[in-house]
């Protein structure tokens, strides 16, 4: 994937992490192919393997070396919410599937290692006070309202309604990524 140039200012054309969901994808499908050992959440994932899916993903990509310690921190921040978001979805499976809901590229040691920490009696404390933050309600009542854009990024939602044109507030942004479909 040559043929764009890599640019935070996301000009037309450009690859970007929050702008272009073709980037947040190679980096899921990073972590996915080189997940080799039981790590729930970025801070319980050794170093060496986050420098190893780093390198997996220069092997993918190009960029000029003037901005590579940029891109390797806008990697990292994208990885930590892929791999949260990913062994969320696994657990969430499993809860229902138990051992079917095993990806197949994924090793039964892994597994039953990524199992071990989701009935640890700590990470259920803690699973369920995350899960008591996201449905609190605020002063009138109201629970938090869902996005309904898809899977592009916000950045990118926000430069489509744009289209050439002046960027659209991010008030416009959020009346149109948070109204109910119909």
């Amino acid at each position: 994937m040559v043929c764009r140039s890599w640019t935070p200012t996301g000009p037309p054309n450009t690859f970007w992490f929050e702008v272009d969901s073709k980037v947040g994808r190679s980096v899921s499908d990073t972590i996915k192919s080189y997940f080799t050992q039981p790590h729930p959440n970025w801070s319980l994932t050794p170093l060496h393997i986050q420098k190893t899916w780093f390198k997996c993903f220069t092997q993918k990509w190009r960029w000029d070396l003037g901005i590579n310690e940029m891109v390797k921190e806008e990697f990292n921040d994208k990885a930590m919410k892929s791999l949260a978001g990913t062994v969320s979805d696994w657990k969430k499976k499993w809860q229902f599937k138990r051992d079917d809901a095993k990806p197949s590229y994924l090793t039964d040691d892994v597994w039953q290692g990524l199992v071990r920490y989701w009935v640890d009696p700590h990470s259920v404390k803690v699973a369920a006070g995350c899960s008591s933050s996201r449905l609190t309600r605020d002063t009138d009542r109201h629970l938090p309202t869902p996005h309904t854009s898809g899977q592009t990024p916000f950045t990118g939602q926000r430069l489509q309604l744009a289209n050439g044109g002046p960027v659209p507030s991010l008030v416009r942004l959020f009346e149109e990524t948070h109204k109910k479909k119909s």
